[in-house]
């Protein structure tokens, strides 16, 4: 059997300010939902911006919080992301 598959592995780290809790569900808060759509190394398409740019108003701080922390974030992606960051 042949697998033309290619795996892709990322080691992420979500802390607790990244999660926030609705009810009994626990999600990304929204900057982190936001780093981590500019950080997507497949695609960042419209879907994506139009989520992230409706993410802003909730993230305080807005787009200069959210390019704080792909600074002083990880490297990986950041180059991406901040690029994206300049069409948003």
């Amino acid at each position: 059997m042949v697998s033309n598959s290619i795996l892709t592995l990322q080691q992420l780290r979500i802390t607790e300010s990244d999660v926030v809790y609705c009810d009994s569900f626990a999600v990304t808060s929204p900057i982190r939902t936001a780093l981590d759509l500019l950080r997507d190394p497949a695609s960042f398409d419209a879907r994506s911006k139009a989520t992230y740019r409706l993410l802003l108003p909730l993230i305080p701080g807005g787009k200069e919080a959210v390019e704080t922390r792909l600074i002083e974030g990880p490297q990986a992606y950041r180059n991406v992301a901040l690029n994206r960051l300049k069409g948003c």
